[in-house]
């Protein structure tokens, strides 16, 4: 568990630094009523005791802390937070930003870090980066302030309003910091983890409800051109197999046209249908429901039945 006391030592260490570089000094905080807040929202998981912490003691507003990361941007007010945690859960986002597990703490354009909150399965507390992939930046919020304090002591950044840790210094006190094997144990030995959910920690998918027995093949029941000519007595439902050939889609979901070899099929993926998929030439086994052709429905592509065909499952075909 993250030790809140030794988060005070060190936000003293780097408060201290700042002042004798001339770049801060950390400012108390003067909302801490948004951390019960917090509290509230994350439930049933807890907030890290020293991201509670650093909170309840420094003021953080947005784009105005005295040093940012290399690659991290500049820390989040803890309402930012909330705000941006709660839109991260929005049915429109599913998982953009990984598991409910992690809450965001910086977020720049379209990277964000984050946070993993405490819970039945761990102790939470790593900080992780968001850019396409995940990355296990430090094994807590203490790790990465002590980096902090002891890059600003050395001189190890960049000059300006704002001034950036340099990455030529502080990526091997980052390195170093990641050598405990428990953390290579859980969140694989590269401690890159994919924004694919088949990729992501056990204990990620039981927060996000994901069974990874849903990812099993169950085996086709139908051809495309089965399917098809099946559907035009009344509608019907059934699996088949082949591969994404195209995708498009938005907030709502996904259209994408599936081929098997018989024929293709225009499918609609609401949003939710599957944590695996789709993707562009992925090979899937979709649970789908047809109905009937009505007129107009033809577009003059034999096989293809435009929207009348629904996916309410995708698990990816290996």
């Amino acid at each position: 568990m993250t030790d809140p006391s030794a988060l005070d030592l060190a936000i003293d260490r780097l408060d201290a630094a700042l002042r004798a570089a001339g770049l801060g000094p950390l400012e108390p905080a003067t909302d801490t009523g948004v951390v019960a807040e917090i509290a509230a929202a994350v439930s049933p998981y807890l907030l890290p005791a020293d991201l509670a912490r650093f909170w309840e003691r420094v003021r953080v507003e947005q784009d105005a802390f005295p040093v940012s990361g290399w690659n991290m941007g500049s820390l989040s007010p803890p309402a930012v937070a909330l705000e941006a945690y709660r839109l991260n859960l929005e049915p429109e986002l599913p998982m953009v930003f990984g598991p409910p597990l992690l809450f965001p703490i910086a977020r720049h354009s379209e990277t964000q870090w984050s946070v993993e909150l405490q819970s039945e399965w761990t102790a939470g507390g790593v900080v992780v980066s968001h850019s396409g992939d995940m990355q296990v930046e430090y094994p807590s919020l203490t790790d990465l302030v002590e980096v902090y304090a002891e890059l600003v002591e050395e001189g190890a950044h960049s000059a300006g309003a704002q001034p950036a840790l340099l990455r030529s210094r502080g990526e091997a006190k980052q390195r170093a910091r990641l050598a405990d094997p428990s953390l290579r144990a859980t969140y694989g030995a590269s401690l890159r983890i994919g924004a694919d959910p088949s990729g992501w920690p056990a204990h990620w998918l039981a927060s996000a409800g994901i069974d990874p027995a849903s990812r099993t093949p169950l085996g086709a029941t139908y051809t495309v051109a089965e399917l098809v000519a099946t559907a035009g007595a009344g509608p019907v439902a059934g699996r088949i197999r082949g591969e994404i050939v195209q995708l498009g889609g938005g907030g709502a979901g996904y259209l994408i046209v599936i081929e098997d070899g018989t024929g293709r099929l225009d499918v609609w993926c609401p949003v939710r249908t599957s944590p695996w998929g789709p993707a562009h030439r992925q090979r899937v086994e979709l649970e789908v429901t047809v109905r009937p052709l009505a007129p107009g429905d033809r577009d003059g592509e034999a096989g293809n039945i435009g929207a009348a065909a629904v996916a309410s499952d995708l698990r990816p075909v290996e």
